[in-house]
């Protein structure tokens, strides 16, 4: 899967003109327990994150993220209704200023 990732990024990393952006989805830490706590999890993390930012493309991480609790998880990364709505407000207020920048001066 990490070959697959940094592939897309370079292939986004040549695109600029789409303007696109990476979302690194939350996982459900208090299901993944100790494994997310070790080595391998940051490795892996970081690595998507550096692969992103050598091809240019912003990434916007929503692991760990406060606003994304347990209870939001059917399982280990699959969200409820609630945590896709909380995913999607996160989402909405990384998105929301480029979205306006991309559609220029309001008239």
């Amino acid at each position: 899967n990490f070959l697959w990732t940094r592939v897309l990024a370079g292939w986004l990393g040549a695109h600029p003109d789409l303007g696109a952006v990476a979302v690194l989805l939350p996982q459900n830490h208090a299901l993944l327990g100790a494994l997310a706590e070790g080595p391998a999890y940051a490795a892996v993390t970081d690595a998507v994150v550096a692969a992103f930012a050598r091809a240019g493309v912003p990434l916007f991480s929503y692991d760990r993220d406060p606003a994304i609790a347990s209870e939001h998880f059917l399982d280990l990364d699959h969200l409820t209704a609630a945590g896709n709505r909380a995913l999607a407000g996160r989402l909405a207020r990384e998105l929301a200023p480029r979205l306006r920048a991309l559609a220029g001066p309001a008239r």
